[in-house]
């Protein structure tokens, strides 16, 4: 799959950047979302399967942030693997 440069989610627009430091503060973070400046940043040092299950997981960040649902990093972190395990066994990550 090709990560997109942007990515729109509602009535948002967020780009997507890879960065050699995700987070400053946090440097063990491989993925982050900024509600603000609508900004998905991910560790340009990953695989591109991992690139791409970040980018999910990122995306989920931002339907739950607009939806109000309020879930749990947990649940994120498996909402985005079951997505990435459909998307993947059913060949739709193609390029």
């Amino acid at each position: 799959m090709i990560i997109p440069d942007t990515v729109n989610i509602g009535r948002f627009t967020y780009t997507v950047d890879f960065v050699e430091v995700v987070n400053r503060e946090k440097p063990e973070r491989i993925g982050q979302i900024d509600y603000v400046k609508q900004e998905i940043r991910i560790d340009e040092s990953l695989t591109d399967e991992q690139k791409v299950s970040v980018f999910f997981h990122e995306v989920l960040h931002a339907i739950d942030q607009m939806m109000c649902i309020d879930l749990e990093e947990k649940q994120i972190v498996q909402l985005e693997r079951g997505l990435y395990m459909v998307l993947k066994e059913n060949d739709l990550l193609k390029e």
